[in-house]
């Protein structure tokens, strides 16, 4: 059965939808230790990121086993970020989904479709997305995006495909959905050559923490009067 929901550009509209954006939206206080693997069929990378370690020791590699160029550069972008484990959350999802959004309910699982506006690409556009949602949680569990036709640019550089999928677990502190796992394909062409990379990230053990004890007093007292309807 198809269903139409029409959303309030706040997301308001009560239901499964709006439970499942609210767990994905982190606060800005949360932080996150974890361990990673990032992988291809050339190489795999194994980190670790504490932010409670001095500014020099909070990205550490753990382990590696073959060589690969590509999947160095894509770990060294993430150490260089102010945080990297916000990439542990999804973004833009409440703005994403505050207009029509297309519902195919299989009866355990809902599959959400929605256009995703975003530059990750590094080219602009938006993606075409379609979110899975258990409805009786309200938790997304998956998240796939797909470029649905290649972008161009003027100097002649193009990317010609663009698909990421996400697997969202629920962290057992707060009851927050975080990225557990998440796969990129991507294809780019210049005038010279096509090039393709595809790899793989895996949240191998994540403990979340507020950055302060006021931050955390916070967060519980304003999710007790949500709850309590204040």
């Amino acid at each position: 059965m198809t269903l139409i929901l029409s959303l309030a550009f706040t997301l308001t509209t009560a239901g499964p939808v709006d439970t499942a954006v609210r767990a994905t939206e982190a606060p800005n206080a949360l932080r996150a230790a974890f361990t990673v693997e990032i992988s291809n069929n050339d190489a795999s990378l194994l980190y670790r990121y504490d932010p409670r370690e001095a500014a020099g020791s909070r990205w550490q590699r753990l382990a590696s086993a073959g060589e690969d160029r590509r999947l160095d550069a894509v770990a060294e972008a993430w150490s260089r970020e102010a945080a990297p484990d916000g990439r542990l959350f999804a973004d833009n999802l409440r703005a994403n989904l505050s207009g029509q959004v297309e519902i195919d309910d299989f009866g355990s699982a809902w599959r959400v479709q929605f256009d995703h506006a975003t530059d990750a690409t590094g080219l602009g556009g938006s993606l075409e997305a379609e979110a899975w949602l258990e409805p009786m949680t309200g938790r997304f569990m998956r998240i796939d995006y797909a470029l649905p036709a290649p972008i161009k640019q003027a100097d002649g550089t193009a990317l010609n495909a663009f698909q990421q999928s996400y697997r969202l677990e629920t962290e057992p502190a707060w009851g927050l959905s975080y990225i557990a796992e998440y796969q990129v394909q991507l294809e780019v062409a210049d005038v010279q050559r096509t090039q393709s990379e595809a790899y793989r990230v895996v949240v191998k053990e994540a403990t979340f923490f507020f950055s302060t004890p006021a931050h955390e007093d916070a967060y519980r007292a304003k999710t007790y009067g949500q709850l309590a309807g204040y």
